[in-house]
């Protein structure tokens, strides 16, 4: 069951990287979107995600 949950952890920080990479660069295309709402949507998406991702690898107490 450990390893499971170390896997999605490490899913989840892929995932919240692909978020804020889109959110970059969505940002440096100049295309008609609103980025006053798309990069702190990303970047607070991605953080969250990030977050999920690092407590389930938050390593064990017993060594």
């Amino acid at each position: 069951m450990q390893c499971l949950k170390r896997e999605l952890g490490k899913y989840l920080l892929d995932v919240s990287k692909l978020i804020f990479g889109g959110a970059v660069i969505a940002g440096i295309m100049k295309e008609n979107i609103g980025l006053a709402y798309v990069l702190p949507a990303g970047i607070f998406s991605a953080l969250g995600i990030a977050y999920l991702g690092f407590t389930f690898i938050k390593p064990s107490k017993t060594k």
